[in-house]
């Protein structure tokens, strides 16, 4: 039996997509103490910034009774600190990335090479076999679902949880917050244009109430139905936003004076504003990447599934 389990959405949903190609027990944090490990062979988590979460207790514990241990990394961003603790780094046996730019980001990290693989991102190769069939979805028609208007333009702002855990503003450690970029693309919107929140599964459905009553909020959506009501699509440096550019190449990743580089922005999968003036062109304009993004990620969970099974035999 393989254990499996993370406390990020987002890996949840990486190895939900996994689990369809080779059995994966998903277990939380209250069963962990509740499993023999007898029968496990080993651990498949994700990886959670924070000390006391599902992801490393799983580790701990597989390390404890001489499990081994693969932890997938779905995103291009805080390779080292997704392991840290107040002790230190709690490392996996094995690493997954999603590519060799993920790798060489990862080994500058500090992340040591001979523990990581390259296997793909089976939660972007879902997304692109979704593309075919997201092509019969009816725009007017989701907008109703969803309580939209059908007059003017929809502009999907994709929210993250960013203030709470980096800081605020400009001084901040990424040099913007989610409250600054949605207060800015509000600012330039015309009357034809409704702002809609797609919150994070973190926030507070009134997180973004100082906006006034004038901007939707949606809590859950699927991908391919954000990708289809949508004008226009924001945000700022999120992997939905890559999700997103899997079914169209006008995603737009607004962050004022970043201090960090996003995957999007350096494959070109994403249209990179950095004002406002900016993010009002590119709309305009309908600027777009010319990258198809998604393709190359086709056989992932396939690939993710043959290693985890050789490393925990």
């Amino acid at each position: 039996m393989l254990v499996a389990g993370s406390e990020s959405p987002g890996a949840v949903e990486y190895l939900h997509q996994l689990a369809k190609v080779t059995p994966l027990q998903m277990v939380d944090e209250d069963a962990v103490s509740t499993i023999d490990w007898s029968g496990v062979r080993g651990v498949v988590v994700g990886t959670t910034l924070g000390d006391a979460v599902l992801d490393k207790t799983l580790i701990a514990t597989a390390r404890r009774y001489g499990k081994p241990s693969v932890a997938c990394i779905d995103h291009w961003s805080w390779y080292r600190e997704r392991f840290a603790t107040a002790n230190g780094l709690l490392l996996p046996d094995w690493i997954v990335v999603n590519d060799q730019i993920a790798r060489e980001q990862a080994c500058a990290a500090g992340l040591p090479d001979e523990r990581l693989f390259v296997g793909g991102n089976p939660v972007i190769e879902a997304r692109h076999y979704q593309v075919s069939t997201s092509q019969s979805l009816a725009p007017d028609s989701l907008k109703s679902d969803y309580g939209l208007t059908r007059n003017g333009r929809i502009v999907l702002y994709v929210s993250e949880d960013l203030a709470s855990d980096f800081g605020s503003g400009s001084d901040s450690l990424l040099g913007y917050d989610e409250f600054q970029v949605a207060d800015l693309i509000k600012q330039v919107l015309r009357r034809n244009e409704k702002m809609v929140i797609k919150l994070h599964p973190s926030d507070s459905p009134r997180k973004y109430r100082h906006l006034g009553d004038e901007v939707a909020v949606i809590a859950k959506a699927p991908v391919d139905h954000m990708a289809v009501f949508s004008d226009v699509i924001v945000g700022t440096a999120s992997m939905l936003l890559l999700e997103l550019a899997v079914y169209r190449n006008d995603i737009v990743s607004f962050r004022p004076h970043p201090k960090k580089s996003f995957i999007g922005d350096e494959i070109g999968a994403t249209v990179a504003v950095r004002t406002a003036d900016q993010f009002r062109w590119a709309i305009d304009n309908h600027q777009t990447t010319g990258v198809k993004f998604g393709q190359h990620y086709v056989g992932s969970a396939r690939a993710i599934a043959d290693f985890i099974d050789e490393v925990t035999r």
